[in-house]
C-alpha cells in the first residue's frame, strides 16, 4: 500500500497560492486592482477546497430588521441551507445567521511580505 505525505502535500498547496499571490501583485500595480485580485484569488480558493455545502463570495449582511452591513470581503455561508436574500449580478445579500464566516481581508504590505498577506478580522453578529 502507498502513502501520501500529506504535509508536503499541503506545503505544496500552500506554495500554490502564495504563487498566485505573487502573479497578481507583479501584474498589477493600482492598489484597487491589487486588491480585487487577491480578494478573487482567496474567494476562488476557498470555493475549490470548502466541502460543496458552503459557498464564499463578497456579499452584504443583512439581519431581519432589514440592517446591513457594507461590503464584505469575504463571506463563507451555508449554501445549502440557507437561500439568498437577494442576488443581482455579482451582488449578494446573505441572512446574518446563514453566514459561517464573515472577514474584511487587510492587506499588510511590507518590504518583508511584498505580495500582500493579509490580517483578517472576524466580524461578529453586532457588528452590523
Amino acid at each position: 500500500m502507498s502513502e501520501i505525505n500529506l504535509s508536503e502535500l499541503y506545503s505544496n498547496m500552500q506554495a500554490e497560492m502564495l504563487q498566485t499571490l505573487r502573479t497578481g501583485a507583479a501584474a498589477f500595480t493600482h492598489p484597487g486592482t491589487k486588491g480585487d485580485n487577491t480578494e478573487v484569488n482567496w474567494i476562488n480558493w476557498f470555493a475549490k477546497y470548502l466541502p460543496s455545502r458552503y459557498a464564499v463570495d463578497k456579499a452584504v449582511i443583512i439581519d431581519s430588521t432589514g440592517r446591513c452591513s457594507n461590503q464584505i470581503d469575504l463571506v463563507i455561508y451555508d449554501a445549502q441551507y440557507s437561500y439568498l436574500v437577494f442576488h443581482h449580478q455579482d451582488s449578494k445579500l446573505i441572512w446574518i445567521l446563514c453566514r459561517c464566516a464573515v472577514d474584511l481581508l487587510t492587506p499588510i504590505l511590507s518590504a518583508s511580505c511584498p505580495i500582500g498577506m493579509f490580517s483578517i478580522i472576524p466580524i461578529n453578529k453586532a457588528a452590523i
